[in-house]
This record gives C-alpha cells, sequence and structure tokens, in this order.
C-alpha cells in the first residue's frame, strides 16, 4: 500500500510537471507566432524605406521633428503617427537585428513614456495606444528594457470590458499582457474576451443576417465590423491547436460573418462605403493584404469553406468574387447586389435601424448616407478618397432636398416608416424604402436581375424649400461620358430626356421621359470641412455627376432608370433599343419591373391589392408585401418578405385557368423581422416558421448550447454523443379545436449511414427557454409522446413532412422535442436544417372540414331518382336527359367561422371528358336536404347570382383541385352546387370522388 500510494504521488508530479510544461509551452508558442505575424505583416521593401527614414530623422531624445507633440493629446494624426513608427521600427528590427532599427524603437518608447500624453478622445487612452505598444513591445523582445516593459504592462488591460468591436481590442490587450508577462492565465482572460464576442446578437456585434451593428441598430460591417473581425479571426488562427482554440460553433459564426457578410459587401477589397459608418470621412489607402490573408485563416479553420474562401481572395487581385446574386441584410436595411463584374449596394433606414453617424468631428456632412445611398462599384476604385470634393447633397441612390448637413452624433433613428428592407431568392431580389424625411415623401424600389437594376420612384412630394433631386451617381471621372452616342466635352450641363448615359463601364438606361444635370468636371474641397481630425489642406478631383431633377416643392412626382454595369458606349445603346425591362406599374400602390428575357419579375405591394404581370397571371396578396416572381420553369417560384412587420400573407397566384393559393407567415421575431420566405404552394393552411430551434448533446457537451448553428441534428449513439433537437412555433391567436390539422414540416440535409432512420416528435412542457442558453439537462420536461417520421436517403435535400395534431391542442407557444430511438451507432445521425439555415422548420395548420351530405342528380328520366349513395359526384352539360349537377353540404357549426375565415372547396377528379371544362360553384339556399331524397326536381334554389369558376381539364385527373369559396360560407350548415352551365357537349363530363370514398370533399378552413 505504501508503495502504491508513493507511485500515485509520483505520477501527479510528473503529470502537473508536465502540464505546466504543455501551458508554458502554449505561451511561448503563441508568443513566438503573433510576434512573428506582427512583423511579417509588411513588404520587407517598404518595411525598409520606412524605417530607415524613421531611424535617420529620429532626435536624441526620441522625437521626430515633423510631427507636432503640442497636438498629441487631440486629433488623430500625430498620435497616431509617433506610435505607427515606433510599431514600424519595432518589426524591422525584428527581421533585421543588426540595424539599429530597435535602438530607434526604444528611443521612442523612452520619449512617450516622458510625455505619456492623455488623449482627449477616450479611444486612444483604452484602445488606441495599446494597439501600437503591445505589438511593439512583443517584437522588441529582448531588446526592450525592463522599465519600459513595466510600463507598457501597466498601460495594458487586465480584463475586458465593454461591447462589440470596443471589447475585441480591449480583449486583445488583455493577451498582450499575459504573453508579456508569461501569464497563460491572463492569456485565457483574453481570449475569452474575444470568444464572447463571437456569436449571433440582437444588440450590438454580429447580427443573424451577418451585418454587424455598432452604436445601436446601425451597419457597421466596416470600420468597427473589421476590426471585431481581423481581431477575432487572427487569435482564433494563432490559437487553432492549442488550449485555447474556438470551438467549432465561434469558427461557424466567423466564418459566415467573413463569407456571407463582408463577402456581399466588397469590390476587389472596397467594402462599400454604406458600410463603414463616419470612416467614409477619412483618408484612405487601397489594402488588400489584410483581406488576403484573412481569406487565407478562413480557409485554414473552415476547410469546408476554403474553395469559397479562395475566391474570396482572388476576387481581391482582380478576379471574379464567385458570387452572383443578390442578398437582402433584412437586420440592417440593407442590400446587394453582385455580378460576374460589378458591384452595387444600397443602403436605406427605418423606425428600426439608424443612417449614418457623426461623432468626433467625422462624417460633418453625411446626413443622406442611409437613405438609398448606393455605391456602383466595377474595380472598388470608382470613389476612393472623392469625398472632400463631393457634393455631399446629391449622394447616389437617395432622393432629398438639395441640401448637405451633419448626421446626429453616435447615431440615432430618424426615421418614422417601418416598410423598408427587401427579398432575395438568392439570384434575384427587390429592396424598399417608404421614405419620409425633411419635408420630403418617396416610394423608391431597386430591382436587381443578373444583368441590371432598376431604380423606380413615385409619389416624390416635398414642402421643403430646397430644390428635390435624385442622384443618380456621384464618382471619380474616368474616361469620356457618352450621351445617346455623344461624347460631351469637360463641363457642366442640363440634360432633357435622353435615352441612355454611359460613363467608365457603366449605362444609364432611361425608358420614359426625364429631365436632370449632368457634370464632368474638375471639383475642389477640403478633407477638414468633412471630418475636423483630417488635414486643412485644399483637394481636388475630376468627378462625374448625374441627377434627375423633380424641382422644388413637387407633387406626386416620379422616376425610373435602368443601370447597366459590365457594357461599353455601343453596348448601352443597344441595349436601351432592345431592353428586356417591361416597367408593370410604378405607382404609390404598386412598383413592379418584369424582365421578360429570364421571365422574373420583382413587386412591391405599398397595400394590399393585385397585379397582372406580363403573360396575364393574376398575382394578389391581402397585407404590404415585397416579391419575386421567377416563371423561368414550370411551376412559379416565389419569395416574399414583410418589411417590418411579422404578419400572414395570402398569395393567390392566377395562371391559364388554374389558381395557386397559400398562406404564408413571416416572423415577427425581432432577430428575424423582414428575412424573407419562400412560398409553397403544395401546402394547404397557414405555413408558421419556427421562432426557435436548437439541438442538444449529453456527455461532454451536456452544458453547451447550438442554438446558432446552421443545422439541427437527432442522432442515437453511446453515452457522451447523443442529440437531440428542439423547435418552437407561435400559435397566438390561432383558432384550434377537433377539426385543426397540424403537419411539421422539415427540410432534410444529410442521414448517416442507415438506409432510414425513425424520428420521433413529442411535445414539450411549457417553457420560454432560450436558443443560447438551451443545453442537455434544461430541456422541458416531455408532455405527450407523439409520431414517429421515417426519414430514407431519397428525403435528402428536401422537405419531409408528418401529421402532429394529437400535439396541437390550443394555441400559444408549442414547443416540439425530435429524438432517434433507434440503435445506438456514430453514424446514426439525422440532420435538418435549422431557421440560421435556407429552410427554417414549419408548421402547417389548417382546419379541414369534411362534406356531411353529397350527391349529384340528373334530368331527364332521372329527375326524381336520387344518387346519394354513389361513390362518385358527376357534372356535366349535355342535351336534355343527360345532364347532371352535384351538391355538397358542410356543417360549420361551432367552427368559429366568421367574415376573416377564408374557405377553400377540395375535390378530387376522378374522370374528366376531352378539352377544359369552366364549372361554376354556387350557395344554394337550403341545406337540409337528404341524400337519400334529393333529386333534379327537389334541387334547391340558388342563394345568389354569385358564382365561382372552376377549371378542369386532363391535366388534373386523379388530382386535387381548388376554388375559394369563402364568400359563400357562414357559421352553420352551407350546401355548395358544382355544375357546368356552358354550352351542351356529350364530352363535358367531369366526376369527382364522393364522400363515400377515401377522397370525398373537404373545406380547407384558415383564419
Amino acid at each position: 500500500m505504501i508503495l502504491y500510494k508513493k507511485y500515485l504521488i509520483f505520477i501527479t508530479v510528473i503529470l502537473t510537471f508536465t502540464s505546466r510544461n504543455s501551458i508554458a509551452d502554449d505561451v511561448s508558442t503563441l508568443k513566438d507566432r503573433v510576434t512573428r505575424e506582427y512583423a511579417q505583416s509588411y513588404s520587407e521593401d517598404t518595411l525598409i524605406i520606412s524605417a530607415n527614414k524613421y531611424k535617420e530623422k529620429i532626435e536624441q531624445n526620441g522625437r521626430w521633428p515633423d510631427i507636432n507633440y503640442s497636438l498629441l493629446k487631440s486629433g488623430d494624426t500625430h498620435i497616431r503617427e509617433h506610435l505607427n513608427r515606433i510599431k514600424i521600427l519595432s518589426a524591422a528590427g525584428f527581421i533585421f537585428p543588426q540595424k539599429g532599427y530597435s535602438q530607434a524603437a526604444v528611443d521612442a518608447l523612452f520619449f512617450w513614456y516622458s510625455i505619456n500624453p492623455k488623449h482627449e478622445n477616450w479611444w486612444w487612452n483604452t484602445i488606441g495606444r495599446q494597439l501600437y505598444l503591445g505589438p511593439s513591445a512583443l517584437m522588441l523582445g529582448n531588446l526592450l528594457p525592463s522599465q519600459l516593459e513595466t510600463q507598457i504592462i501597466a498601460d495594458l488591460p487586465s480584463h475586458p470590458q465593454m461591447t462589440g468591436a470596443n471589447r475585441s481590442d480591449i480583449s486583445k490587450g488583455v493577451i498582450y499582457r499575459g504573453l508579456l508577462s508569461d501569464n497563460a492565465h491572463r492569456v485565457n482572460i483574453g481570449i475569452s474576451g474575444i470568444k464572447e464576442t463571437v456569436v449571433i446578437t440582437d444588440s450590438e456585434g454580429i447580427q443573424a443576417d451577418y451585418s454587424f451593428h455598432q452604436h445601436g441598430p446601425q451597419l457597421y460591417t466596416g470600420g468597427y465590423g473589421e476590426a471585431f473581425f481581423n481581431t477575432a479571426v487572427f487569435w482564433a488562427y494563432q490559437v487553432r491547436d492549442l488550449q485555447w482554440q474556438f470551438s467549432p460553433k465561434q469558427i461557424d459564426v466567423l466564418t459566415n460573418f467573413y463569407l456571407e457578410g463582408m463577402r456581399w459587401m466588397n469590390s476587389h477589397g472596397t467594402l462599400d462605403y454604406n458600410v463603414i459608418g463616419r470612416g467614409i470621412s477619412r483618408l484612405r489607402g487601397i489594402h488588400s493584404s489584410g483581406t488576403k490573408k484573412q481569406s487565407d485563416y478562413i480557409a485554414t479553420l473552415s476547410p469546408d469553406k476554403a474553395e469559397a474562401a479562395h475566391a474570396f481572395r482572388d476576387h481581391v487581385t482582380g478576379g471574379n468574387s464567385g458570387l452572383i446574386g443578390f442578398k437582402n441584410f433584412w437586420r440592417s436595411d440593407y442590400a446587394s447586389k453582385i455580378g460576374q463584374n460589378h458591384f452595387i449596394g444600397i443602403r436605406m433606414n427605418s423606425n428600426r435601424t439608424e443612417p449614418n453617424e457623426s461623432g468626433n468631428g467625422e462624417n460633418l456632412l453625411g446626413n443622406w448616407l442611409g437613405f438609398g445611398s448606393m455605391f456602383i462599384m466595377r474595380k472598388g476604385n470608382e470613389y476612393h478618397n472623392i469625398f472632400p470634393v463631393w457634393n455631399w447633397a446629391l449622394i447616389p441612390g437617395v432622393t432629398s432636398p438639395q441640401l448637405a448637413q451633419k448626421p446626429a452624433d453616435w447615431g440615432a433613428i430618424s426615421a418614422k416608416t417601418s416598410f423598408v428592407g427587401g427579398v432575395s431568392n438568392g439570384r434575384f431580389g427587390v429592396a424598399v424604402m417608404n421614405m419620409n424625411a425633411h419635408q420630403t415623401k418617396a416610394k423608391k424600389a431597386w430591382f436587381s436581375f443578373d444583368d441590371e437594376m432598376v431604380a423606380l420612384g413615385a409619389g416624390i412630394t416635398s414642402t421643403h424649400n430646397r430644390y428635390i433631386n435624385t442622384t443618380i451617381n456621384q464618382t471619380k471621372l474616368n474616361g469620356p461620358v457618352t450621351v445617346d452616342g455623344v461624347e460631351y466635352k469637360r463641363g457642366s450641363r442640363a440634360i432633357v430626356d435622353a435615352s441612355w448615359v454611359h460613363h467608365d463601364g457603366v449605362g444609364y438606361v432611361f425608358p420614359a421621359y426625364w429631365y436632370g444635370h449632368m457634370d464632368n468636371q474638375t471639383k475642389h474641397g477640403n478633407w477638414n470641412n468633412i471630418s475636423s481630425s483630417q488635414p486643412n489642406k485644399a483637394v481636388k478631383e475630376d468627378v462625374f455627376m448625374l441627377r434627375i431633377g423633380h424641382s422644388w416643392k413637387p407633387s406626386n412626382r416620379h422616376y425610373q432608370y435602368i443601370i447597366v454595369p459590365d457594357k461599353t458606349a455601343e453596348e448601352v445603346q443597344q441595349y436601351s433599343q432592345n431592353t428586356p425591362i417591361v416597367v408593370l406599374e410604378n405607382s404609390t400602390n404598386i412598383q413592379s419591373v418584369t424582365n421578360e428575357a429570364i421571365n422574373v419579375t420583382g413587386v412591391v405591394f405599398h397595400r394590399p391589392g393585385n397585379l397582372t404581370l406580363l403573360d396575364g397571371s393574376i398575382l394578389s396578396v391581402n397585407q404590404p408585401s415585397v416579391l419575386v416572381i421567377d416563371q423561368s420553369k414550370s411551376e412559379p417560384r416565389i419569395t416574399l418578405s414583410t418589411p417590418g412587420r411579422g404578419t400572414e400573407v395570402f398569395v393567390t397566384f392566377e395562371s391559364e385557368g388554374s389558381k395557386k393559393q397559400a398562406r404564408i407567415n413571416t416572423s415577427s421575431d425581432q432577430r428575424w423581422l423582414g428575412k424573407e420566405v419562400e412560398v409553397n404552394w403544395g401546402i394547404e393552411g397557414s405555413v408558421f416558421p419556427v421562432i426557435k430551434d436548437t439541438f442538444v448533446r449529453n456527455g461532454r457537451y451536456k452544458n453547451q448550447s447550438f442554438g446558432k448553428a446552421g443545422y439541427l441534428e437527432v442522432k442515437a449513439d453511446h453515452p457522451g454523443y447523443k442529440r437531440n433537437s428542439v423547435l418552437q412555433f407561435n400559435l397566438q391567436g390561432q383558432k384550434i379545436d377537433s377539426s385543426t390539422t397540424a403537419k411539421l414540416r422539415l427540410y432534410v440535409r444529410n442521414l448517416g449511414l442507415d438506409s432510414h432512420r425513425s424520428i420521433i416528435v413529442s411535445r414539450l412542457a411549457a417553457s420560454d427557454w432560450s436558443e443560447s442558453s438551451l443545453t442537455w439537462h434544461k430541456v422541458p420536461r416531455k408532455e405527450n409522446s407523439g409520431p414517429r417520421l421515417t426519414i430514407e436517403r431519397s428525403d435528402r435535400n428536401s422537405w419531409v413532412e408528418v401529421d402532429v395534431s394529437s400535439l396541437i391542442h390550443k394555441e400559444g407557444l408549442v414547443s416540439l422535442l425530435l429524438e432517434n430511438p433507434g440503435h445506438a451507432r456514430s453514424q446514426s445521425y439525422v440532420s435538418f436544417s435549422s431557421r440560421e439555415g435556407k429552410y427554417a422548420p414549419q408548421l402547417v395548420l389548417y382546419r379541414s372540414v369534411k362534406s356531411d351530405k353529397d350527391a349529384y342528380v340528373r334530368d331527364g328520366k332521372y329527375v326524381t331518382q336520387s344518387f346519394g349513395n354513389a361513390h362518385y359526384l358527376a357534372v356535366k352539360a349535355d342535351h336534355g336527359g343527360y345532364n347532371r349537377k352535384s351538391i355538397i353540404s358542410f356543417d360549420l357549426s361551432e367552427k368559429g367561422v366568421d367574415l376573416n375565415t377564408s374557405a377553400i372547396l377540395k375535390l378530387y377528379v376522378n374522370s374528366v371528358g376531352k378539352g377544359e371544362k369552366t364549372l361554376t360553384v354556387s350557395r344554394l339556399s337550403d341545406s337540409e336536404w337528404s341524400e337519400s331524397a334529393i333529386s333534379w326536381t327537389s334541387l334547391p334554389t340558388n342563394e345568389a347570382a354569385t358564382k365561382k369558376n372552376l377549371v378542369v381539364s386532363s391535366r388534373d385527373l386523379h388530382q386535387w383541385v381548388e376554388v375559394d369559396v369563402s364568400e359563400f360560407i357562414h357559421d352553420g350548415k352551407v350546401s355548395l352546387l358544382v355544375e357546368n352551365l356552358t354550352r351542351p357537349q356529350s364530352e363535358s363530363y367531369v366526376s369527382f370522388s364522393s364522400r363515400e370514398t377515401s377522397r370525398g370533399p373537404s373545406l380547407i378552413l384558415s383564419d
């Protein structure tokens, strides 16, 4: 026993020693990695030139004669210059240790601490200086005197604080402190501070659509978002195989932010100026090396996304981005279009989001940024440092009075309108802004197709005393400007009813009359006019500006123009003469555009209504909505959103005698408000998207949450590897009774090695659980076990559904549990798409009422005969003696039917004669008839002249057909007559299944 105890002590000592060595090795490895990374981030040639210049000019006391040290406490220029020179000299000293660069850096540091300036801007005291001093100290290494090391460590924070990008930057300072003092615990605190920011949030930080917010609900993917991402991805890469490595979930968030967020806001390494906040007023270089490095980080951290990351890296150096399409960032009222060789970004604002901010004396004239501001780029340099000479009253894309002023400091919601946002089906899309600002109103919409973007404006009305314009573009002049085939000399002039304008590879086509103004001339300005921290120095730039004029105090004016990138002047001329674009309507009620070449239509319904499309199809909605209709395939694909409001939308699409109807529920959850939903025609009833979903794991993951994953997983495995999924739906206000049918729809992503797997669906006890905190042991108790759903290998990449009516008993929040009860094995998983993915789980509700009586009747010698027990219902228009009509009754007592209830009559077609048959459905005056006695002579009369048409043809054989009979129904018993009132002929018959079969008539009720 004594020997055994000694052995245990010996093993414990060895393990402790090994563990300490491992921790020390990790600190040493991390310090070496980041030091080399910082030093090698500079181009050697550039580094040598800069370091030589700074070393030669530094004075004995560590000052540089060209820096005004009296201004070190105000502005950014002089404090940044001194600290940046220290960092450059430190990097040069690390790479070229014998050149004396390190000593120059040390001299500059001694001078810094001799005056130890405290800046009037808190950022420099809390974040800015630390971001320079930390890396400089690491690169100086053993050459850093202990006195300076102590001072720098004292300057660095000990714990993270604040939120968003600021928290990430402060956490970086905590890591520097840990590395300089060889303190693994401090390093861990700093890394944890960064990890805490790598989440999807509704406040400041990464949003559910992978945009980024800072200073409230303000789009800041550039600036603060860049700073956050640069920090997070850098450290995630550096600690990828060390004890502080980021979780797979955190890596997913970073990867998606980069590829689904930043990549969609970028042209060849230049972020859309709409997303960089007040940084638009700063003198900027063109930096692409950072994007290249970040792409490599992401490719290493997420090997499955390496191809996309490398495509983005190649795009920075001149290639295509690997993206084509339109993206709606519903959390930020922002949208972007990316083509083979072009980028267009649109930023709007609403009563949910803030336009661009001012602050620290920056962005002093940018009031109109975020009011439909639009940047068009092909190379990424079109607007580079143009902003001192910009006319800030004429911001591209914006309809506004001609004035320039400062926006609110640090951002503020200024809009009163909510109908602002967009819709995208991935490839095509629409953005809309119901604008009401500065005494000016306008309905603005943008329609994105492959080769063009169409801009519409309607209802432009203003009481402002300044002239009202819609600015099309204001960019750097690059080459000739051609108007209707004529190259214009440099200057400024009015333009009246031109068909097209071309400049720098972009065409602007005008299908309707317009007048406006065009400049192609030199403009003068001063950086200090737009930012007090920038040099007070006059600059000039050649500028191209094009605008539409709406006059003073316009009333109900409108505009339309088409942006056609990637074309020569000759190609724009040809396009204008044979454009595929048709504007269907441009009013304050509806704005709609069709691209004939690809058979795609975008529609904005500012009010409920209907629209006849180019092919005669009729689209109707009962709520303000934004839609994309793709009719390029046999079945129309419709994608829909309801900006600013979660609601139920009843969509009807009538084409060539057939009618499709669907009820779509858009989310009212703050995180998903304004997100598009695809219309599923094959679904009866109301569709409710999931409002919360997650999966949970047991074993060592029992306390971990997976609520932000892009998938849901269900797995039967050995202890520690089991997974269940939890879903929640909001059924508040729904009428649920014994006639209610509920179907759960799930999109299958993948299946393990089994040929099939069964999933059990159960109902959980009422609980307001959170996606971000639900874990294995926090799942609410199981209330009712429900049906099984079998997933086959053929179900991958498709929808499956299961009837869960037995689990849906009442309105309110409903939580469902998905479990995999089969044999435990490592490849037993089934994965479904989550609401973070493209195909969120859905719950479909409808009330199905079967007919309680049905029969058909005949004339001629059968006028007194009853056919109430037949297995079919016949309808025929023929000569005397051969006519047939069908009568169907429904008992709607206690079904909660009211004026808002819609009803769809469903009939199953058994047989049909040649050609199309137009049947009519009407309501009868009496429902007190008997199946066994009803006949041609005793048939009740029609209650009203109103009839509904139902077209049936051979295409419908052995299929269900539907007709809207909402206006015929009421509480109590209702009888409907189906007849053929067209010209008599022997082939006019149609027969439907009667209630004596399993496919009898039914009414689908929705509220």
